[in-house]
């Protein structure tokens, strides 16, 4: 017979409610002031100003005159990509996506054109499901599966993971960090393993940290609402 220990869901901290997941246009752009933010798949690719509030000797040299950086940097950091003349608007395509939450210069010789804010995403994915669901569990389980309603940011998921015992003390080294993560094509279930050398008797990480489960007691898994998904917004509780 193999031995169970409880596991508790407390609706507060474990996100199971499920939403609509809208999807988006493909493109789309927002105006802030005088500066377009081009948009692509929910990401910032592009800032487009109209070439007629620019006072330089012909639009011909805006490109070579024009540059992005960002803004409350010491020194400027400079953004990198590709700049040119689309319909009478100054087109600038940085080489990756300009970043949420973070504010852009822009400058035509030198001279501040203006200031831009690329807008954080609003929080749109939710975890859907953690498996096994049930209260009671194997002690020598292996694996937990997250589900999620949309693709998630890779790489950093124990940050956002974490085991209680039955006073609420976080549980250290649970989970088996693996890099990369287990996750499937579509970055939205991940698998996670318990780390099997506290499992096997007789191992080192087993002598020295015991069983990450044991009979008997009760644990809380707990997930952050910081998670981020594939576009840096945290999740929906």
């Amino acid at each position: 017979m193999r031995k169970r220990v409880r596991i508790s869901w407390p609706s507060q901290l474990i996100l199971f409610s499920l939403f609509l997941l809208v999807s988006c246009a493909e493109s789309q752009e927002t105006l802030q002031g005088s500066i377009v933010i081009r948009w692509k798949n929910n990401q910032a690719m592009g800032l487009s100003v109209a070439l007629s509030q620019f006072k330089a000797p012909s639009k011909e040299t805006h490109p070579q005159l024009f540059r992005v950086q960002l803004a409350n940097s010491n020194p400027k950091i400079v953004v990198l990509g590709d700049y040119s003349i689309q319909n009478d608007s100054l087109i600038f395509e940085p080489l990756i996506p300009l970043t949420p939450g973070l504010q852009y210069e822009m400058l035509l010789e030198s001279r501040l054109v203006g200031k831009i804010a690329i807008p954080k995403p609003e929080p749109s994915t939710t975890l859907t499901g953690i498996y096994p669901s049930q209260d009671t569990l194997p002690e020598n389980l292996l694996k937990f599966y997250f589900v999620f309603s949309g693709p998630m940011r890779e790489g950093r998921s124990l940050s956002y993971i974490s085991l209680l015992d039955a006073k609420g003390d976080t549980l250290p080294n649970t989970f088996l960090n693996l890099q990369p993560e287990l996750w499937n094509a579509e970055k939205t279930v991940l698998t996670l393993w318990l780390d099997p050398g506290r499992i096997k008797r007789d191992l080192q990480p087993n002598k020295s940290l015991g069983a990450p489960l044991t009979k008997g007691n009760r644990y809380t898994l707990v997930v952050s609402e910081r998670w981020p998904d594939e576009l840096g917004a945290g999740l929906i509780q």
